[in-house]
């Protein structure tokens, strides 16, 4: 996180981002509200506690914010319906790759 941090400060545009660690299996103890979220390779492995990770993050997330996630989908239906729960797809990008385990992005608006 140091170096992404780093980056943005050499983008000029450290005061207007931040970075956090979190188990996304617990709810988030502040009250503050973010307009994006960005995950990458993470929820595939959580099994069905991603589930969770999913409202956590929309819960942090201000109305109409969003959520970029590049992950695997093996069970992309299961997730969509979830997802769907929350927000709207915006855009789906597939990196090529084919079958259950093919890395795909997706960017979601909060409902």
């Amino acid at each position: 996180m140091e170096k992404a941090a780093n980056n943005m400060k050499s983008f000029g545009i450290d005061s207007r981002t931040s970075f956090l660690r979190h188990d996304l299996t617990k709810p988030m103890e502040s009250d503050v509200q973010y307009d994006l979220a960005v995950s990458n390779l993470v929820f595939h492995n959580m099994g069905k506690r991603r589930f969770k990770a999913y409202g956590t993050v929309f819960d942090a997330l201000k109305p109409r914010g969003f959520f970029v996630i590049g992950d695997l989908f093996p069970h992309g239906k299961a997730d969509m319906d979830y997802l769907r729960q929350y927000s709207t797809l915006i855009n789906e990008l597939d990196e090529g790759s084919s079958g259950s385990w093919a890395y795909k992005i997706k960017v979601l608006r909060k409902a």
